[in-house]
Parts: structure tokens; sequence; C-alpha cells
């Protein structure tokens, strides 16, 4: 599995990121990059709900079920 992954499912599992960072010891560059690449989105004004979860996930202000049933619950459009 990838990094990325790992920690993924870690979370999902209910550990903590700092946790799951210390016992993976290599880079995640999902952990690193998520936030920067969300604030880029938001300030060129393009909507990108998973990232902007993945977010409030990787802060700890959000709990990854809650993240899913968030994105799962917004109303379908067409995306580009």
């Amino acid at each position: 599995l990838s990094r990325n992954r790992r920690v993924g499912l870690a979370l999902a599992a209910g550990k903590p990121l700092s946790e799951v960072l210390s016992n993976l010891g290599h880079v995640a560059e999902g952990v690193l990059c998520a936030s920067a690449v969300n604030s880029l989105a938001n300030r060129l004004n393009v909507e990108m709900p998973i990232t902007a979860m993945m977010v409030q996930v990787l802060s700890g202000a959000l709990d990854p079920k809650e993240a899913v049933k968030k994105l799962m619950g917004r109303d379908p459009k067409i995306e580009a």
C-alpha cells in the first residue's frame, strides 16, 4: 500500500495523525500537500470538496466518517 493510503486507513480507524505519521517512518506527500492545494483552490475559486474535507480531517477538525457523510450529502451537479 502507498504511504498516503496507509495514512488514510489509519485515520479511518480512528488513530490520531501524529501517531500515524510517527509510525509510518516516511513522508506521506498527501498530508504535506493537502493544505497547500486547498489554499490554491480557494485562491483560484476552484471547488475541490474532497480536498477541503481532507484538510479538515488531517487537522483534526472533522471525523473521517463525518467527512464522508458531508461529501455524500452534497447536491449532485456537473463537475469538470
